[in-house]
């Protein structure tokens, strides 16, 4: 068996908290009838939250696991045309995804000494790239809707569920870098950027290939 301390430093946790901003990319379109709604998205900032356990394989090279909830959003401030009459949507598109990535990462960090003593706290940097498979938990499309019709001024707002409109599941692609301060407990900062690889929408009637990308920074703790 291993020793207490060979596993604890073959297997170590933590959490993050932070934020992205997220765009949407392709238009969401809507045409039926006599209404013509087209509304080209915006970059949004968002929040989320991870916690993961690491995997040292060496020194160098590391897999790390995670659970993510994280939110995307993108927004729409688009002139529109409705039945005719001349609209403006100031809307908000939120997806709330719960995200399980799996990285595998190279670090530059020194190992710690055998058997393990005291020593100076320092700077590691480290690069990581993967894949996650996110559920869509939550999707709502809110704001407001504002125009004349008929010579009747009007601002009205509007909140939507719309999750039916898009697939449960989305796979990402990650790459992302890194930096922690400590020893044993350290404290980490990593900025990262990820894509959906799929279309999300999941009415190709109304919608052209949507996809999510985002960019996080997150701080947090490991141990």
């Amino acid at each position: 068996m291993l020793p207490a301390e060979t596993l604890s430093r073959n297997v170590e946790y933590g959490f993050a908290l932070g934020r992205n901003v997220s765009y949407l990319h392709g238009s969401y379109t809507n045409a039926e009838e006599d209404i013509a709604v087209t509304m080209d998205s915006d970059f949004s900032w968002n929040y989320d939250a991870s916690a993961y356990i690491r995997f040292n394989l060496s020194r160098v090279f590391s897999i790390q696991p995670e659970v993510n909830y994280i939110t995307r959003s993108t927004s729409f401030n688009e002139d529109v045309i409705i039945r005719g009459q001349d609209m403006r949507v100031d809307g908000r598109l939120t997806m709330t995804h719960v995200e399980l990535p799996i990285l595998l990462r190279l670090s530059n960090r020194d190992p710690i000494p055998e058997p393990p003593r005291y020593t100076r706290p320092g700077y590691s940097f480290n690069i990581y790239s993967g894949a996650s498979i996110a559920y869509n938990t939550r999707s709502r499309f809110s704001g407001d809707l504002s125009g004349n019709v008929f010579g009747v001024d009007f601002d009205e707002a509007f909140s939507s569920d719309v999750r039916d409109q898009f697939n449960e599941t989305d796979i990402n692609f990650i790459a992302g870098a890194g930096v922690e301060y400590g020893r044993h407990t350290r404290l980490t900062a990593d900025i990262r950027y990820k894509i959906s690889i799929m279309d999300i929408g999941s009415d190709p009637e109304f919608r052209e290939d949507m996809r999510f990308s985002t960019l996080s920074l997150g701080l947090g703790v490991i141990f």
